[in-house]
This record gives structure tokens, C-alpha cells and sequence, in this order.
């Protein structure tokens, strides 16, 4: 098995720590971010470069990984060499060290092994930069780190992540098994099912797009949902169903359920709003001294995705209250962060299409290949009017 693996994605799932607060994870965050990225940038010198591309294979109990990425920044001042990985916040910088988020520090370590092993040095100096947001306020934090240190970390690092690795390629060895094997669940097609089906696995597999205008009671969400199920042959494909209402998210949850008793195996996740799925008495604000879910999110998300990902495979409302509750963190973040290691993505409209609330970590990269099931398209008119209207608010 070969398989391309971000270093940010294992920094990300093995350390991530801190708290979860309300601008976090917003699209216009991302947009700050890169924003503030490009100021540092642009100051460089010529000696130095910036979205420096590096990676390494590594067989790993028979499985061949390569681990890539890009550093910020490989900087050359009077003729030493330095590593850059720079951060944006909004946080006071004066309350930033390097235990704010541990998965920085580990970002950029990890990079420094590759880079180091890469052109044999034996040792690295190391930069890590915060910049704050508006202001473009710096704060440095300059280390210097011997190939050893780099080495032990980086293999520890490996180790951890690869087992969870394994148990994913396991699980999807399993679904491509059962995906292959499954069987439409009714002895019978009703009338017009199997040339629903036919488009729609065709559709899926040449990256095409359908229109489908089919009669009530024809039985479209298993005519669709079936082969698009089918068509989930290769590596990081996800299937999204979005729906416009409760009621029609409530009959694809069913008809995955009748799957999985089936015989299908896959990871499926559903997606409530941020209302519906909150814990905590105050639903408005991801206040980490005020909400206890949101206070220390990021140390105890790790053992909570691990153990959800264990024991279950439709992971509904329910379920992710269930383990929220059990982790004590917060249930719609959970959810989110979730949905990378599901197969099938069930919510609503906006969390594709809405520029504001749209997943960004699906459709601004590259990593997945995306197929999307959308029911009463006819509905998408009036929710794009809304979604890309702007308003104003007067406050007297």
C-alpha cells in the first residue's frame, strides 16, 4: 500500500492542544491567516525561499508512506540557514509560548528531520513565528535542535500515527469488501429505480452532472444514495448527500441504517447545525472560560476520535452527544473534525455551498476527491439568494 501523507495532518491529530474558541475554524480566519502568511513572505531576502516543498518515504510494517509539505520558509540570514513556521492569531501574543498549540512546535520539528535528513546536517536551527492579527505583530521563538533530537521525535511520531493509519486502511479495505459485495436491499425495483440508478452511477464515475426529475414515491434517495455508495472505489473519495430539511436528512439516515444492517460497511457522519448540536447553555459564544466543552477541546480530542471510530459507524446526533458528553468536548466541533475519517457526509446545503459556513477543508484543497448527492435542488435558488446576500444591521 502506498499513500501520500500530510506532516500538518500528523502534527494536527497527534498534538493538537488549547482550547476552542469562536474564530478558530471561520473561512475568514483561513483568509487572515494566508494574508498574514504573504506580509512575512514578501519581506524575505533573495537568499531565502518561501513554500519550500520537501518529502520522504518510509516504509512502515510493510507500508510504503511518503510524508510531504511545505515549510513556510527556509530562511538565510548571514549565512545560517533557519526554518520557519509561522502561525497567524488573534490571541495576545504576551500569553503565547511554545505550549500554546503544541501541534506547531511539532509541525515544524517534523519538518526539520526531513529537511535534515534530506541534506545530511547535524543540526537545524529552528524559527517559529506568531503573528497577530490585525495588527501584524511578531513574536519568535528561535531553537536549535541536533539531528538525534529531530530523529526520536520524528520515528515516536511515526509510530503513533501509522497504527492509526493502519486501522483506517484496514476499515476501508473492508469497505471497499462490503461495497462491492452489497446488494440492493428490495427484491424488487419500483418503476423508474434502475435508470435512476444507472445515471446516477454513471454520473458519479465520469465526474459528470445530473439533473434527475423523478415522480413521488419512485424511491429516489436509495436509487441515488445506492450506486453513488458503489461508486466509492478509490482512495480519499467522500460522498456529501446534502439535504434542505430535517425531513429529508431523517430519510437518508434511515436508508443508510438499512444498508448497514446489509451487510455495508463505512464510516457515515451527519452533520446538525452548531444550535441543535450544542451542549453547553450558552449557544452562542465558544467561550473556553465559560463553556467547559469548549476548554481544553484540543487535548481530549484525539482519545475521543479514536474511541467513537472504534465502536461505531453511523456516527447520527445521538451518537456524537453521546461521546461529546463522554470526552467532555464540544459536540459540534467534534462532528467536523470527524467527518475526515468518514465515507459518507450527511447535512445540510450550506455546508458546502455557503461561503461562509461551507467545509473549506474539502472543497480549497486538493486531498479529496468529492462527489455530492443533492436532494431538492429546486431549493438551492432560494438558499443561494440568501447565502451570498449581504445585509446591514443598524444597532441605535
Amino acid at each position: 500500500m502506498k499513500k501520500l501523507i500530510a506532516v500538518k495532518d500528523i502534527a494536527t491529530f497527534l498534538y493538537s492542544s488549547g482550547d476552542l474558541t469562536n474564530d478558530l475554524f471561520s473561512n475568514k480566519s483561513l483568509k487572515d491567516g494566508k494574508d498574514a502568511h504573504n506580509f512575512l513572505q514578501h519581506q524575505y531576502n533573495d537568499k531565502s525561499e518561501k513554500e519550500y516543498y520537501i518529502k520522504l518515504n518510509y516504509n512502515y510494517k510493510d507500508n510504503e508512506f511518503t510524508i510531504h509539505g511545505f515549510i513556510d520558509g527556509v530562511l538565510n540570514e548571514d549565512d545560517k540557514t533557519i526554518l520557519q513556521e509561522i502561525k497567524s492569531t488573534k490571541e495576545d501574543l504576551e500569553k503565547i509560548d511554545l505550549n500554546y498549540h503544541k501541534e506547531h512546535l511539532a509541525q515544524l520539528l517534523l519538518y526539520a528531520y526531513i529537511y535534515a535528513d534530506l541534506y545530511q546536517l547535524k543540526e537545524v536551527n529552528l524559527r517559529l513565528t506568531y503573528i497577530h492579527i490585525p495588527d501584524y505583530e511578531i513574536k519568535d521563538f528561535n531553537l536549535t535542535k541536533s539531528f538525534e533530537e529531530l530523529e526520536e521525535f520524528f520515528k515516536e511520531s511515526i509510530e503513533k500515527y501509522f497504527d492509526w493509519q493502519l486501522l483506517l486502511l484496514d476499515n476501508d479495505n473492508v469497505k471497499l469488501d462490503s461495497i462491492k459485495n452489497i446488494e440492493f436491499p428490495f427484491k424488487e425495483k419500483r418503476e423508474g429505480q434502475y435508470e435512476l440508478m444507472k445515471s446516477t452511477y454513471y454520473t458519479l464515475t465520469h465526474n459528470e452532472i445530473l439533473y434527475a426529475i423523478a415522480p413521488t414515491g419512485i424511491g429516489k434517495t436509495m436509487a441515488t444514495l445506492f450506486p453513488a455508495l458503489k461508486s466509492l472505489m478509490k482512495e480519499n473519495e467522500k460522498l456529501f448527500y446534502l439535504t434542505a430539511k430535517t425531513t429529508g436528512r431523517t430519510v437518508v439516515i434511515d436508508s443508510v441504517k438499512l444498508l448497514l444492517k446489509k451487510g455495508l460497511k463505512l464510516k457515515s457522519i451527519v452533520i446538525s447545525s452548531k444550535l441543535k448540536s450544542c451542549l453547553s447553555e450558552n449557544k452562542k459564544v465558544c467561550d473556553p472560560d465559560k463553556c467547559p466543552y469548549a476548554k481544553g477541546y484540543f487535548n481530549r480530542l484525539r482519545d475521543a476520535i479514536e474511541d467513537i471510530y472504534k465502536n461505531e459507524d453511523l456516527f447520527d446526533e445521538k451518537t456524537i452527544k453521546k461521546y461529546a458528553v463522554k470526552h467532555q468536548i464540544c459536540a459540534f466541533e467534534f462532528s467536523l473534525d470527524l467527518s475526515y475519517f468518514c465515507d459518507l457526509v450527511i447535512c445540510d446545503y450550506n455546508y458546502v455551498f455557503d461561503p461562509k459556513a461551507h467545509l473549506v477543508r474539502y472543497f480549497e484543497e486538493d486531498t479529496y476527491k468529492i462527489k455530492v448527492l443533492l436532494d431538492e435542488a429546486h431549493n438551492l435558488i432560494d438558499r443561494s439568494k440568501s447565502m451570498f446576500s449581504a445585509s446591514f444591521i443598524s444597532d441605535d
